[in-house]
């Protein structure tokens, strides 16, 4: 049974996460001098064509501590304007959005690569989830890539919302580390230890879960 609430809108109850990415102010273009790179609000970093015949667009983060063996995911939201009309042309070929994992000598040992390769001039959420390779300590993320018809000045690609965690899934956007919540809900005047009745929908995204106390009564 669904009971409307007064704004609309569900009570979200967040689990906890840690986001490993640093701030944004520490991401840099990734060897593109004909681009700028500006960091704006909302989370948000804008890459903008300054000159003719440019097709590159990328930033990246400095590298972060990573265990080897642990699953991790990455995960932001993107679009473009300026595409010339092509409104989002896949190029697959061109797309180089990925985690770059090193070893403790620095070195590049593998790497992890979007799969979804087409950009839109709307925002969508992109993800990608891997498992931290064998001698990994460090890693590195990096958005963007090479996209045709992308040269025109003033072109812009906007990247926001850019979370590395340790986890098999990605949870909702936070700048630095969220604890678990709990949603605690006054009963006094509505229910008494004799009689009452709770109702709850719930979702999990652990199919191996095996805990049970999801409810209580204190």
């Amino acid at each position: 049974r669904f009971e409307q609430g007064k704004f609309g809108k569900a009570i979200m109850v967040e689990e906890g996460t840690n986001n490993l990415v640093p701030s944004l102010a520490a991401f840099t273009l990734r060897d593109y001098e004909s681009r700028s790179l500006t960091v704006i609000e909302d989370n948000m970093v804008i890459s903008t064509c300054i000159a003719e015949g440019d097709t590159a667009f990328a930033v990246k983060s400095p590298k972060v501590n990573v265990t080897e063996g642990e699953i991790y995911t990455f995960s932001f939201y993107a679009k473009a304007n300026g595409l010339d009309g092509l409104d989002g042309r896949p190029s697959a070929q061109y797309w180089r959005t990925k985690i770059n994992w090193y070893d403790g000598n620095n070195t590049l040992i593998a790497w992890d690569m979007l799969t979804d390769t087409t950009l839109y001039e709307y925002w969508k959420r992109y993800i990608i989830t891997a498992q931290a390779p064998t001698g990994a300590v460090k890693a590195e993320v990096i958005i963007g890539g090479d996209l045709p018809n992308f040269s025109y000045v003033g072109a812009k690609a906007y990247f926001k919302n850019i979370q590395l965690e340790q986890k098999p899934y990605a949870t909702s956007f936070i700048d630095g580390t969220r604890s678990p919540e709990r949603l605690t809900i006054p009963t006094a005047g509505v229910l008494n230890p004799q009689e009452g009745t709770v109702e709850f929908w719930a979702r999990t995204l652990d199919l191996y879960s095996r805990r049970r106390d999801m409810f209580t009564v204190n």
